[in-house]
């Protein structure tokens, strides 16, 4: 009778002693597991040493519950000293306790600090604005970003010394003594922009024309606007809108004219760039400066602006979204610019 090869190695395996340690590793795996089971109980219980009933539908600790047993560290009191604002003071001080530097001389940190601190104010914030627009350009290129133009940063430092300049904006002076449209200086174009405001719908509309030195029709844009707030919304959306129109046609010595005073007066005096609409004369005031070697925003009674004013409803009226036109005008106001320039030749 012939010997079964399986039964044969079953018996050798037992002589060897191989059998009985592959059976005694899977029992100590089978073991292992059972504990692992029990530490995972273990860790879900309490402090005072009662055991969680632990689920599939059990949730974790209240983290609101927790952070009631932890003590206060930070009062009122500290909290509020920690919001404030930072003094100039407080920042020289902190800056000067950094301690000796690795290039002490006439060219130090601290030196240079002193000078900067020792500028009027205008330059100072100058001064920090550039260092911060060229070490935020630097960590950029560092972060694999593209590298930004000489021409771009300074662009940059123009406008954020402008948005940041501690010193004072200037009074405008109104003058509504002006009766009739009247044409721009040598060497400069006109643009008279307005908005309508339907508050019951949220929306409304811009108008704007450009106009030469001799009264010639340039160029004008009409179009829509929604999800206004109020009527200065709709005036400073039409006003952007008139600044980037000019900017795209390449004129840079520019006027601009509005028949709102208070828009006038919050780009130029920032009186509005904490409301809810100051994100737009800042915008204005950036837009200025980007694109406009000689740009002034003026006011001008409503019979001065009837143009632009017929712009703005037709832009409501109108099936398209925005229209714009070059060289020839619109229907619309071909009469009212005729009607202007006919006052000038009186």
């Amino acid at each position: 009778m012939q010997a079964n090869p399986h039964v044969i190695r079953q018996e050798a395996m037992k002589g060897s002693g191989k059998g009985n340690g592959k059976y005694v590793r899977q029992r100590k795996k089978i073991d292992a597991n059972k504990n692992q089971e029990k530490l995972n109980v273990n860790v879900g219980k309490k402090r005072n040493g009662d055991p969680m009933e632990l689920d599939e539908n059990t949730e974790g600790p209240n983290n609101d519950d927790l952070l009631q047993h932890i003590p206060h560290v930070i009062t009122e009191e500290m909290n509020e000293r920690l919001n404030r604002d930072y003094t100039g003071e407080e920042i020289k001080e902190a800056l000067e306790s950094i301690g000796d530097l690795k290039a002490p001389g006439p060219d130090d940190a601290h030196t240079v600090l002193n000078r900067v601190l020792a500028l009027p104010k205008q330059q100072q914030a100058l001064v920090a604005v550039t260092l911060w627009d060229w070490w935020t350009a630097r960590n950029k290129i560092n972060a694999g970003e593209k590298r930004k133009t000489t021409e771009e940063i300074c662009h940059l430092i123009v406008k954020h010394h402008h948005e940041f300049s501690p010193e004072p904006k200037a009074l405008v002076e109104v003058q509504p003594a002006q009766s009739n449209w009247e044409p721009p200086p040598s060497g400069f174009v006109k643009v008279n922009f307005d908005a309508s405001f339907i508050p019951e719908l949220k929306n409304g509309s811009y108008g704007y024309v450009i106009r030469a030195e001799d009264g010639e029709f340039l160029a004008a844009g009409a179009g829509k606007l929604n999800h206004l707030r109020s009527a200065l919304h709709g005036e400073g959306e039409a006003c952007i809108a008139a600044m980037e129109g000019t900017a795209n046609l390449g004129m840079f010595r520019v006027l601009f004219e509005s028949d709102s005073t208070t828009l006038i007066e919050a780009i130029n005096n920032g009186n509005y760039d904490l409301a809810d609409t100051g994100v737009l004369m800042r915008e204005a005031r950036s837009l200025k400066f980007l694109h406009f070697d000689n740009a002034e925003f003026t006011y001008c009674r409503r019979d001065c602006n009837n143009v632009a004013h017929t712009l703005a409803q037709f832009g409501y009226q109108d099936s398209a979204s925005s229209s714009s036109w070059m060289d020839t005008a619109p229907v619309c106001i071909i009469e009212l610019l005729a009607s202007d320039l006919a006052v000038q030749l009186v």
